[in-house]
């Protein structure tokens, strides 16, 4: 009975090291790539979460005649990597589906401060 307590302290501990994994590959803490490299016109944009951690995203926006009535994506990537893996994905929605499309990178991946972790997720509660 001992070992399974023990066991399942240990699994509760390094739970978040088994499910959030932001620096898959190794340097995606380091180096973000960027939509110009797609030729995509963006801004980088910084929020601050409930507690101040400071979140990066990313806006890329419709030409000035299409960005109002465009509608607006939202991009959660998943848990690995950064929001510049995920950039073929956000070229497709803004050029085949003609969108504003906001990628945003939870806590602790990429150029977002903090530490990945459950609560994280409550970071972008207010995007609705």
């Amino acid at each position: 009975m001992f070992k399974v307590v023990v066991r399942s302290g240990v699994l509760y501990s390094a739970q978040d090291m088994l499910l959030y994994y932001p620096e898959q590959p190794s340097s995606s803490r380091l180096y973000v790539d960027s939509p110009t490299s797609y030729g995509l016109p963006y801004e980088n944009v910084f929020l601050r979460s409930h507690d101040g951690t400071q979140l990066h995203a990313v806006f890329i926006r419709q030409p000035a005649h299409l960005i109002t009535t465009a509608p607006t994506f939202v991009f959660f990537h998943g848990n690995a990597g950064n929001i510049g893996h995920r950039l073929p994905n956000a070229v497709l929605l803004y050029n085949c589906c003609n969108v504003n499309v906001l990628l945003v990178e939870y806590r602790g991946y990429g150029k977002s401060c903090g530490r990945p972790s459950e609560e994280g997720y409550q970071d972008f509660r207010c995007l609705n």
